[in-house]
């Protein structure tokens, strides 16, 4: 598990992020316009330097949605591989929703109907 300070960190740089995406797109729109005058653009580059620093979504980091860990992330799933492993590893009822698929035994659970699937659409 992730310290404490480290995951409130993040949430407040998410805040950030969005409270002021929209001021720094217009300046960065307006930084980059090549029809302005030179002087409008500087302008709107001090400004945009201006903003705190922590209010750029290049400085969130991806964490995981259950333990905070930042290695190791798999963005489709917003989870750490070890808390993927857990999860993979629990018993049927523990990770799934609702009740297994009809064709497969409650002792075997979702892992081994998913992997048929998978078998079944990579193989040539």
């Amino acid at each position: 598990m992730a310290k404490k300070s480290m995951i409130a960190r993040e949430v407040k740089r998410q805040k950030l992020v969005d409270k002021y995406a929209t001021k720094r797109a217009e300046l960065k729109g307006i930084a980059r316009d090549q029809s302005r005058p030179m002087e409008e653009r500087f302008k709107a580059q001090l400004k945009l330097a201006k903003l705190p620093r922590n209010s750029s979504a290049t400085r969130l980091h991806n964490r995981c949605q259950l333990t905070g860990r930042p290695h190791a992330y798999y963005r489709k799933l917003k989870v750490s591989r070890i808390a993927l492993r857990e999860l993979g590893s629990t018993d049927v009822g523990d990770c799934c929703v609702g009740p297994p698929p009809p064709r497969c035994s409650a002792a075997a659970g979702h892992r081994s109907t998913r992997l048929l699937q998978y078998r079944k659409t990579t193989s040539r």
